[in-house]
């Protein structure tokens, strides 16, 4: 009997590490968890949404090879405003198979043997049990991981307990898991394992599968199990003790298993207590990536020599690297302390699988599944330059072949051991989300600075024009304050570049802004006018009205709007802004909203009271702190405190903000996934009311230009990870598109009100001189049926990339993993 439950799934409340924040040790040893359910559900973190790019007025894509993004070996911009476009990737002839690498070819073959074992064992217990699988919506009473198929006994199976709080989605991810990293007890016992990836997306219970696969692994001794490593951002420590105690305490069994948080140990004597207890007692050990990098790489460790054993060699029994897009980038000092691990069964977390482009992807897939891809350069040559050179508008015909193609091929190698499911499995049990994309006119004050910046004040580097640009399209306020800081800064210390290298390169989105991301000293050295002249250069063109006033700023007069008419419906709100700038000046207009009253554009409400009105939340906010302000927020009887202010950077990762159902994305960030992450706050289980995503968007300036590149890097993370086929509106320009400025020229004749969303087509009448357009975001990123491969295309892709590579022995398709899923009347 299939049976439903009404439980519905929470959420990981954890927040982003503020990396200036020393950690703070305390020396506190967990207590034995009793396992056992809870009435709530699930914790997860990420998502995203299918696509397909529409040939909407005003999109263009920027070339992918130019990037802002961590990692990124772009950030050294050209001294010469003018750029050279770049040509089409040269692709030499692909290299045959018996010129990989020996290990290439083995992990390669092994991994085509897997599938053949799990498809015919679920094949036969498909047979013995004689069972179909489940409707989506449906829920099994017994979830079994392997049986011996010759008694037809069930060897390894989920508790009870734990199986009544699954969604579909998540049984298939928990045997999934099974399948891919230990496939069976017999195969247990003859090898060392694999790696998977678990790719979900936000808010689809990522930490309730873990969860679930570590306890039924302890629960049954023959897995070999005895020690679990979760690596996880410092600030979802807390989170990922608090789901353990949520979901496994009281759970009615023998055999128990500690849960330690190596965080909460100050000195390397009390970190190898806790370590030889964890090896000693067995279960699970939970740290970050920084305390374990700084761990492993102590220049005196070897007078700790077992916790080299229990971190690294011969290591944990299992790896959990939560957020493992950490990983991807494989010359950071993180990386390379993560890589050192010699344990195999490593399982990655991550929403957000592909950010930036394919080399990250390869270093994650590289992480789990060694030597499978061949070399980082076998992996260009096969599969990142032919699928980069089909993704333009002015492609060939032969590029676009080739590139539908190789997607197939590398979706289907990887299918064995990567599992996607995006947010539309959560359709079938939470409210509507209907995301907006609000194209907003600049101030002609704006205008005029913007043009006056770019024909007089233009820097050769991209990332401090970005910077100035970013200031004058938000608000001219900024300007001053900008002035203001940076010069307050100089005059109290000399930055020194020490740690600068980094941070610098990983770009705007790696660092959380005020607008001065990087040291005085290496500003400066950008600048080619004065420094002093430099931050003044905008003063004889404003006024102070110009500075103090809302009106005629866009971006402000439509924030005050939408939350005075979710104050008079009962909506909460959640504002994003990478710019702590930016949420300075927000918060000064809210607690003086009153003093505007008879601005032009108002009145624009009474002022709001932080502490009561309104929390901020940026890095500087601890952990313990956070967690409070949420608390209170998703608090449905704190009717008053209905908005919450938060840094897009610091504030993206595992939490769960149901309590507001309407989200402000104040401006665009280079990295999508951190506004996907923003979104799926608010997106996940619990939420009851109908979801409305607002991305203001500086019409014809380079933050339209970053959202077009948004969609362009969306496309490609879909194209790979959902075999999806988008759209190829975009052509393969240089960075210079980013300086086009092109203000009031995507106005349409008659914009259509968004039929959904009562609250903003009133807006839309109401401030039909400030919108430009609006357009559905997921409209933008659906997938097209008609450019897909049909089955023929599929294998005559495998026939060409197999015949390229001179191999007739290697056949990676991938069958699908269906679940061993029966339920009581079985």
């Amino acid at each position: 009997i299939l049976i439903t439950s009404n439980s519905s799934n929470d959420s990981d409340t954890s927040f982003k590490k503020n990396k200036k924040r020393k950690i703070k040790n305390h020396i506190i040893k967990k207590s034995i968890f009793d396992l056992s359910t809870s009435n709530s559900s699930s914790s997860s973190d990420e998502s995203s949404s299918s696509l397909t790019v529409k040939n909407h007025k005003g999109i263009r894509q920027l070339s992918n090879d130019y990037s802002f993004d961590e990692d990124s070996d772009n950030s050294k911009s050209s001294h010469d405003h003018n750029i050279l476009m770049k040509g089409r990737k040269n692709i030499r002839k692909l290299i045959i198979q018996n010129e990989l690498s020996e290990s290439t070819q083995n992990a390669m073959k092994e991994e085509e043997l897997r599938k053949n074992r799990i498809q015919k064992r679920q094949k036969l217990y498909n047979d013995i049990c004689d069972i179909t699988t489940p409707l989506e919506t449906e829920f099994c009473t017994k979830l079994v991981l392997d049986f011996d198929d010759k008694t037809n006994e069930e060897l390894i199976a989920v508790h009870p307990d734990l199986v009544k709080f699954l969604k579909p989605h998540q049984m298939k991810g928990i045997t999934f898991l099974w399948n891919s990293v230990f496939e069976s007890l017999s195969r247990i016992k003859e090898h060392k394992g694999n790696g998977s990836i678990l790719a979900h997306c936000m808010g689809l219970g990522k930490t309730l599968q873990i969860i679930t696969l570590i306890h039924t692994l302890f629960r049954y001794s023959e897995t070999g199990i005895k020690t679990v490593l979760i690596i996880t951002p410092n600030a979802t420590i807390e989170n990922w003790c608090k789901e353990f105690n949520k979901w496994l305490h009281g759970i009615d069994e023998k055999k128990n298993f500690f849960v330690l948080n190596l965080a909460e140990s100050k000195t390397y004597e009390s970190r190898k207590n806790i370590i030889d207890e964890w090896r000693r007692e067995h279960g699970v050990l939970i740290t970050s990536y920084e305390l374990y990098r700084s761990v492993v790489n102590y220049k005196y460790i070897d007078k700790f020599p077992s916790i080299l054993e229990g971190l690294v060699d011969p290591g944990p029994d299992l790896v959990i690297c939560d957020e493992g897009h950490v990983i991807k980038n494989h010359v950071t000092t993180v990386s390379k302390a993560v890589n050192r691990i010699k344990t195999l069964r490593r399982i990655v977390l991550t929403g957000t699988p592909l950010q930036n482009n394919l080399k990250e992807y390869y270093c994650m897939v590289d992480f789990i599944r060694p030597n499978l891809l061949g070399s980082l350069k076998d992996f260009t040559n096969r599969f990142i330059n032919p699928i980069t050179n089909g993704q333009y508008s002015d492609s060939t015909p032969l590029d676009v072949e080739l590139m539908k193609g190789r997607s197939h091929v590398l979706h289907k190698m990887l299918e064995g051991f990567v599992q996607r499911f995006d947010y539309n499995v959560l359709t079938p049990f939470l409210p509507p989300k209907h995301e907006y994309v609000i194209y907003l006119k600049l101030a002609d004050k704006q205008i005029e600075l913007y043009q006056k910046y770019l024909d007089s004040y233009r820097q050769p580097e991209l990332f401090t024009n970005y910077n100035m640009l970013q200031i004058v399209w938000t608000h001219p306020k900024l300007l001053e304050l900008y002035a203001e800081r940076t010069k307050s800064k100089r005059e109290k210390q000399k930055y020194k570049d020490i740690s600068y290298n980094e941070s610098y390169s990983n770009s705007t989105e790696e660092v959380e802004n005020r607008h001065i991301p990087v040291p005085i000293s290496v500003l400066d050295s950008t600048i080619t006018k004065k420094p002093n002249t430099y931050l003044k250069w905008w003063k004889p063109y404003v006024t102070k009205i110009d500075l103090e006033s809302v009106y005629p700023y866009s971006k402000f007069i439509m924030m005050f709007s939408i939350l005075q008419e979710c104050e008079k419906i009962g909506d909460k709100v959640l504002l994003f802004s990478q710019s702590l700038f930016t949420l300075d000046l927000i918060q000064r207009f809210l607690e003086n909203a009153e003093d505007r009253t008879y601005d032009k554009g108002g009145p624009y409400g009474k002022s709001w009271k932080l502490g009561a009105d309104f929390y901020r939340i940026d890095g500087s906010v601890n952990i313990k702190e956070r967690e409070d302000y949420c608390e209170q927020f998703n608090d449905i009887n704190n009717s008053r405190l209905r908005l919450l202010l938060l840094s897009t950077k610091a504030f993206n990762l595992g939490i769960n903000l149901v309590g507001a159902n309407r989200v402000i994305i104040f401006d665009v960030t280079w990295n999508p996934s951190l506004n996907v992450q923003s979104i799926f706050r608010v997106f996940r289980f619990g939420q009851t009311k109908p979801c409305y995503i607002y991305r203001f968007i500086s019409e014809g300036t380079m933050e339209q230009k970053i959202y077009e590149r948004q969609i362009s890097k969306l496309s490609l993370a879909f194209r790979i990870i959902d075999e999806h086929q988008i759209d190829r509106h975009f052509n393969a320009k240089c960075q210079e598109e980013l300086y086009e400025f092109e203000p009031n020229t995507t106005k349409s004749k008659s914009l259509n009100l968004p039929k959904k969303d009562r609250l903003m087509a009133e807006l839309m009448l109401r401030h039909e001189d400030l919108v430009m357009n609006i357009l559905e975001h997921d409209s933008l990123l659906q997938n097209n049926e008609a450019e897909e491969l049909d089955e023929d295309g599929r294998n005559a892709a495998w026939e060409n990339y197999e015949k390229e590579n001179d191999s007739t022995e290697v056949s990676i398709k991938q069958s699908l993993l269906p679940i061993f899923c029966r339920s009581e009347s079985d």
